[in-house]
């Protein structure tokens, strides 16, 4: 059986065509040509092209020298000297700002140049004409349109200085060439005018784009977006601009449009399929325009009747453009919908996309700044639920323990019992007093811990029916209100636990200082820590201090240390 026969294409190895083979350094010369002239800074560009248009100039006069003879010598002053002034501009003037007068000089000495260069060769029909394109571009790089109609203005009063004479010295009329060079010269202006107001409105546009409002109402999402819209309309030169999100949890989408005036909102929209997809870049302009009216006419037809303004928007005739930019985030898709924007060129359409980016990370940012916010008050509730239980709660119930043991002793007796249970509930009231001015005011720096301790912690003693004793080491140990404050609720429901369910007759509390540490040891004579019922109150305090806590069995009651750090943050 015949092997089948390979074909291979003649040019090169693996079937490589001889026109690709060649090609593809092409390409790759003209990438690298491409960069190189556009990382180059444009005073180097311009120092170096005038420097080789004077060079060349000069070699080329040499071998072929311009008439009339007569002015020859002339003409080579000249140029020598233009070739000098070439070198010192490229070599002292290329590192000063576009706006310098230097620049402006080197400018003068161009269009002065070209006068005398063509007023010493043949006038009207001299070479040095050239130099035209060249003073027209260095000053369409350097000033935009304004550089270029300025110079232009320059350059036809040169041509008149020059061709005036021309006409009239008896020769062969130069009338034509007069007008050729005339029309020239304003065409390259408005071309290259053109190019110079386009890069303006570009770095006008992106310093626009650059100032974008920061401002984030966390109660509403509709100041931040309404400044976004007035922002991106004030860039892109249209107020038809219409922004389409949907959560990716929900079913239907929100609309935002702009009206010129303010922002307007819709809710519970259902999105025809495909309006949130993205469009290849990589598509003819023609054919992503027919997708894009499309999706238009579709969203037009799925709206309810939400406003007159709204309809008249998306309303877009033939001659109008149409420009979208998708968008997804972690929490949302959408789309931005721009029409009819003051500017056709090929920027719009980037511009559209940075905007749609920015709007889809403030939409995730607002989203977040909520669910903080949410976070922030079901933390805090929390923690004024444990404060309360650690406190109040704990204060209640040895205030309802004492009036059960009041009931059942003689009226005549059970005075002692009643005048506890007031101290207790004046007590009670100096404490939620404590706690409402504390969330009025700023609180201290720090705070005496002996003092706090035995205004909120020695109470609890006569509350509870038990001795305390406390002992503070150093005695003048100062902390921060925030230590201060947990550690008397921390001391708080510990006591309650041992009394109330340990039986405990005597509590001792002793704090020590160890470097940047509280040692806090709570000893009892009451029953073991396996006795009591699981309490996660105490515990999740002293983690949420950065401290930790450890429980161990005495052969009388148990004891419990915390370790508390000092440089705690304040909440």
């Amino acid at each position: 059986m015949r092997a089948a026969p390979s074909f291979r294409a003649p040019g090169g190895p693996m079937g490589q065509a001889p026109h690709i083979a060649i090609w593809r350094p092409l390409q790759r010369l003209r990438a690298a040509l491409a960069d190189i002239c556009y990382d180059a800074q444009p005073e180097d560009l311009i120092n170096v092209s005038r420097l080789l248009t004077s060079s060349f100039a000069l070699i080329a006069v040499y071998l072929d020298p311009t008439t009339p003879t007569m002015d020859v010598e002339e003409s080579y002053t000249i140029l020598i000297a233009y070739v000098l002034f070439s070198i010192g501009a490229a070599l002292f003037l290329n590192r000063r700002p576009r706006q310098h007068l230097l620049h402006i000089a080197t400018t003068s000495v161009d269009v002065i140049m070209l006068g005398l260069l063509a007023h010493y060769s043949e006038e009207l029909e001299s070479p040095y004409f050239a130099f035209f394109t060249f003073t027209l571009v260095t000053t369409a790089i350097r000033w935009g349109w304004r550089g270029v109609l300025a110079t232009a203005c320059a350059l036809q009063c040169l041509l008149l200085i020059v061709g005036i004479p021309d006409l009239h010295d008896g020769g062969p009329s130069a009338l034509n060439v007069l007008i050729m060079r005339s029309v020239f010269c304003w065409v390259t202006m408005l071309m290259l005018g053109y190019f110079g107001s386009y890069r303006a409105r570009s770095e006008y546009r992106l310093s626009k784009l650059a100032a974008w409002p920061h401002d984030i109402i966390t109660e509403d999402n509709r100041p931040w977006l309404s400044a976004s819209l007035q922002h991106a309309s004030n860039v892109l030169g249209t107020h038809r601009i219409v922004v389409i999100w949907q959560d990716h949890d929900q079913q239907t989408a929100e609309l935002a449009w702009w009206t010129g005036e303010e922002c307007r909102f819709a809710e519970g929209i259902t999105l025809p399929a495909g309006i949130l997809r993205p469009s290849e870049d990589e598509l003819p302009t023609a054919i992503k325009d027919r997708e894009y009216r499309d999706r238009l006419e579709l969203l037009n037809a799925a709206l309810p009747r939400i406003s007159d303004n709204l309809r008249d928007l998306l309303h877009v005739d033939r001659d109008q453009a149409i420009h979208f930019a998708t968008f997804r985030s972690i929490r949302y898709s959408g789309s931005v919908i721009v029409i009819n924007p003051a500017f056709r060129d090929e920027n719009i359409g980037a511009l559209t996309k940075i905007i749609a980016s920015r709007i889809a990370l403030m939409l995730e940012q607002f989203s977040l700044i909520g669910e903080l916010a949410s976070a922030a008050g079901l933390r805090e509730r929390m923690r004024l639920a444990r404060d309360l239980h650690d406190s109040v709660l704990q204060d209640l119930t040895a205030a309802v323990l004492q009036l059960e043991a009041a009931v059942k002793i003689p009226p005549a007796e059970a005075s002692d019992t009643l005048t506890r249970i007031q101290g207790l509930l004046q007590a009670q009231q100096r404490r939620l007093r404590h706690f409402v001015n504390d969330s009025r005011r700023q609180r201290p720096p720090s705070h005496g811990l002996a003092e706090q301790l035995q205004a909120f912690v020695e109470p609890l003693g006569s509350q509870w029916n038990c001795n305390m004793r406390i002992d503070v080491s150093p005695p003048d140990l100062n902390v921060t209100d925030d230590i201060a404050t947990e550690l008397c609720l921390a001391l708080s429901e510990a006591t309650a636990n041992a009394a109330k369910h340990g039986a405990a007759d005597t509590v001792v509390i002793a704090v020590m200082r160890q470097e940047q540490e509280l040692l806090v040891e709570i000893s009892n004579d009451g029953a073991p820590c396996t006795s009591y019922p699981k309490s996660t109150s105490l515990g999740r305090r002293v983690e949420e201090m950065g401290g930790v806590i450890a429980i161990a069995d005495r052969a009388s009651g148990f004891s419990l240390r915390m370790t508390i750090p000092m440089d705690r943050p304040r909440r």
